[in-house]
């Protein structure tokens, strides 16, 4: 199967932003800790205990605006990333070429991959990922068709 296309500024913004899931150990610590300060000041003083809600909130809204922005940079100062690319799926791998070249990803390199409604994120390690989008394939049998290569190939999504 061959796909492809444009990556949009869109696709790298709702890549960025779906890639921030924090892990749940992560989600759970700040969740106790946010909880063990609220019972503290809860008791103390109600009105900072309202303070200790709205902070992790703001944050959590803040870190969200920033990767919005980073990514929006990052895509523009990556002229790359604005490239057509076709993508070849086959037995061996993946196959991407754009005018600059080719590189193939086997799929015994694939570390992980994640996948939402709009695209797939397929990591050759935990640090870099390549972006499919789902305007990529021609119909929905195409996403699917690959979405159970990945799973039968390198397993279940993460």
């Amino acid at each position: 199967m061959t796909i492809g296309g444009r990556l949009t500024e869109e696709d790298y913004v709702a890549a960025q932003i779906f890639n921030l899931k924090p892990k749940p150990w992560q989600a759970l610590f700040v969740v106790m800790v946010v909880g063990f300060a609220y019972l503290v000041l809860a008791f103390a003083d109600p009105l900072r205990s309202l303070l200790v809600i709205a902070a992790p909130l703001a944050v959590v809204t803040l870190i969200a605006l920033w990767a919005r922005a980073n990514a929006k940079r990052t895509y523009r100062q990556t002229k790359a990333n604005s490239e057509p690319v076709t993508i070849e799926i086959d037995d061996e791998g993946l196959l991407f070429r754009s005018r600059m070249g080719e590189g193939r990803v086997p799929w015994a390199h694939i570390f992980k991959w994640r996948w939402s409604e709009e695209m797939v994120l397929i990591f050759p390690n935990g640090a870099m990922y390549y972006l499919i989008p789902r305007h990529f394939f021609q119909s929905n049998e195409d996403f699917e068709s690959l979405l159970r290569s990945l799973h039968h190939r390198v397993g279940k999504a993460s």
